[in-house]
């Protein structure tokens, strides 16, 4: 019997599982440390002719250590007990790999991954516009070894938004960021916002192309062309980013609401109607 201050632990699996390896040796396993874990254990074993009993300290490491034994007369005969501590060696999260921020159009899947390590396995929260998240027919939260990814099926534009990733354990936590656009009406190219450059603190024009909505070549094509460019009527190229499923396009900043063009047309709606193609 295994008890945590006078509670007896019984085989839950994925939590603590019990088990015989051999006909001598009895085995507790606590898959996933967790806070709740920290402290003394006591091991019982006992038939008709007596007891004994182990009792164990989880402890963080850096805490404690050494073992102990203690002996009383029973009236079975000799009580051996044996107390030792355990260090549980914590490492605070970190993470491999980060999630992007994406583009897609409605109705198509996001998918927002990341893998994070940690000892003990951290506990993953997600939330978006600082409001966490919770599973349901539209969100799914899928996990393979350490490989954590949030899924939303059947996009809309509602879904639009800063999502955050929190990994917590014992050790510590870690969080990252991703935005996740939902482009305006099916079949859609691009967006484009304004975004600031932290360094000269300027502000300018992002086009964000989703390798979703256009072939990437066609998008390379177009960053070549507006790279060329260099009339007083056209928005000058300032710099290009290329991630896992897009192309960011930085460009000179119009007022998008400003007539420009054919048809009164604002620079923001033209920048999204298709690739420039020669």
């Amino acid at each position: 019997m295994v008890d945590r201050n006078g509670v007896e632990l019984t085989n839950k699996p994925r939590i603590y599982e019990l088990s015989m390896p051999d006909d001598d040796q009895h085995m507790l396993k606590i898959v996933k440390v967790g806070k709740a874990d920290v402290g003394e254990l006591t091991v019982t074993a006992s038939n008709k002719h007596g007891e004994d009993s182990c009792r164990i300290a989880l402890l963080l490491a850096g805490e404690g250590g050494g073992v102990q034994f203690r002996e009383s007369e029973t009236g079975f005969g000799i009580h051996r007990t044996f107390f030792s501590h355990v260090r549980c060696v914590a490492e605070a999260p970190r993470f491999e790999s980060i999630m992007e921020d994406m583009v897609v159009s409605p109705e198509e899947t996001a998918r927002l991954a990341v893998v994070v390590e940690g000892k003990p396995l951290p506990d993953i929260l997600w939330f978006k516009d600082d409001v966490v998240l919770v599973e349901s027919n539209h969100l799914s939260f899928v996990y393979d070894d350490s490989e954590c990814s949030l899924v939303i099926l059947n996009t809309t534009e509602s879904d639009s938004g800063v999502y955050t990733c929190t990994a917590t354990n014992l050790a510590g936590e870690v969080s990252c960021k991703a935005e996740l656009t939902i482009l305006k009406g099916k079949g859609a190219f691009s967006c484009v916002k304004r975004v600031t450059e932290r360094s000269s603190k300027l502000d300018y024009a992002a086009k964000f192309i989703s390798f979703r909505a256009t072939p990437r070549d066609d998008a390379v094509r177009e960053l070549e062309i507006l790279s060329q460019l260099d009339h007083e009527r056209i928005v000058f190229f300032h710099d290009a980013f290329e991630k896992k499923s897009s192309i960011i396009i930085v460009l000179e900043l119009y007022p998008f609401t400003t007539p420009y063009g054919p048809g009164g047309h604002s620079w923001g709606h033209l920048l999204t109607q298709g690739p420039l193609k020669t």
